[in-house]
Order: C-alpha cells, then sequence, then structure tokens
C-alpha cells in the first residue's frame, strides 16, 4: 500500500523521521515523539498542507514523498465510530485524538496507525512510528519536488 507524505522543502532531508513530532501537537499526538503523517493519495496530502495556508499566495515551495507499507506489516486501525463527536476540530486539537495517538506511539502496538481524515472523513490518514522496530520494513521514496497547480485559490 503506498501512501504519501507533502511538507514544505526547508523539511526533505528529515520528510521520514518525525522530528516534527518532538515540536508540535498535532490531531493525533502530543509533542514529544516522533511521528510522521501521510495520506492515502497524494490529493488529500494537499488538502492537508492547504487547510494551514491562510494566504495562497505565500505557498510556500513543497517536496512530497510516497512510501511503500507492506501488506505484511500489521496497521492499527482508528474507527470513526469510537471517536467524540466533535473530534474532527481544530486548534486546539480534541485532547482525546491526541491521547490515541500518543497511547497508539507509547504502547508500540504496530508502526502504522491507519485514522480517519480530518478535512475527508471517508479517506484515511496514516501515522507512522519511526521508534516502531517494524518501521525499516517501510520503503521510503526520495523526497521529489511538488508543485501545486497554479489554478489552486
Amino acid at each position: 500500500m503506498k501512501i504519501f507524505r507533502l511538507a514544505r522543502a526547508g523539511f526533505r532531508s528529515s520528510l521520514w523521521s518525525g522530528e516534527g513530532g518532538l515540536h508540535v501537537d498535532g490531531r493525533w499526538h502530543v509533542a514529544g515523539r516522533r511521528v510522521v503523517y501521510g495520506a492515502q493519495s497524494l490529493s488529500l496530502a494537499q488538502l492537508e498542507v492547504l487547510v494551514h495556508i491562510s494566504d495562497r499566495r505565500q505557498m510556500p515551495p513543497l517536496v512530497y514523498g510516497e512510501a511503500d507499507i507492506p501488506h505484511s506489516l500489521s496497521i492499527e486501525v482508528i474507527e470513526i465510530a469510537g471517536l467524540p463527536e466533535n473530534w474532527r476540530r481544530f486548534a486546539p486539537y480534541h485532547a482525546e485524538t491526541q491521547r490515541i495517538g500518543a497511547d497508539w506511539l507509547k504502547r508500540q502496538s504496530s508502526a502504522v496507525l491507519q485514522a480517519p481524515s480530518a478535512i475527508s472523513a471517508a479517506e484515511w490518514s496514516f501515522l507512522l512510528n519511526p521508534a516502531h522496530p517494524e518501521f525499516s520494513r517501510i520503503k521510503l521514496g526520495t523526497p521529489q519536488v511538488f508543485e501545486m497547480d497554479p489554478r489552486v485559490p
């Protein structure tokens, strides 16, 4: 299974390191642990970036990467049915979603966590745990330059 990650070009060398998770909270984690966020498609990864950029004229240079997750690798799945009603909220993220992700990172139960996307709940986000022993089985692609279509407002 392929997943995609899109990030600022300045993070090219650390695209798959999870270093950002050490410094910044996210929907599915609290700062302090390495975690990599990805998406089931490159278009969903674009949406995940776009919602954080208020002025599209200030679009930073971007890179993307593909990760190939072997079918034999165990993936833990979060179902929407088990989430609180307002799990999609932003600023602040819901404490329950952060607890779920933090517990997953702490348990080391799998290298991959599949979670519903807050932007498109019918699609999936994927979290990778670089500290998990099976993370090395994931084939991480070399970052490539990504150019947003100029029609995107």
